[in-house]
């Protein structure tokens, strides 16, 4: 199963929204302390296939030198009202699940209107990298639980 950390900023009732991917929240994994690159690269380094966030410096080019793992940024108004952001859900989770390199999606409701409304990745060797990296993971947790 697809697996997502979601960032301390994002409202826990969120959760019940994705239906296909499995959520932890940060501070279930004792990561309420981390924030923006140290929160991505320690949700990579667990194992988790995207980082769930309502931060909006995360939409800033540059903010964080490399990405490893998809970060999904919903951003709606009013801010962190779980019936706005609950539009954005459907529309993160396909493309999450089809397989999108490391790098920043943001999907808005700022209007009234769902949309997804940038993606910035990095190098497409470092998605290169990231997608190999991805499926030695897999074959590691299918051989482990055989």
């Amino acid at each position: 199963m697809f697996k997502a950390l979601f960032d301390n900023c994002v409202p826990d009732p969120l959760e019940r929204e994705f239906r296909r991917v499995g959520i932890t929240k940060a501070r279930e994994e004792g990561l309420q302390e981390y924030t923006n690159s140290k929160l991505e690269l320690e949700a990579y380094k667990r194992g988790y296939d995207a980082l769930i966030t309502l931060d909006t410096d995360f939409a800033k080019p540059g903010h964080i030198p490399e990405y490893h793992i998809p970060v999904a940024l919903l951003r709606a108004l009013p801010l962190a009202v779980v019936p706005t952001l609950s539009g954005l859900v459907p529309l993160a989770e396909r493309v999450l699940l089809s397989g999108v390199g490391a790098g920043v999606y943001i999907w808005d409701n700022l209007e009234g209107k769902v949309a997804f409304s940038r993606s910035f990745a990095d190098s497409e060797a470092q998605r290169d990298r990231h997608t190999e990296e991805k499926r030695k993971r897999q074959a590691l947790n299918t051989v482990n639980s055989l």
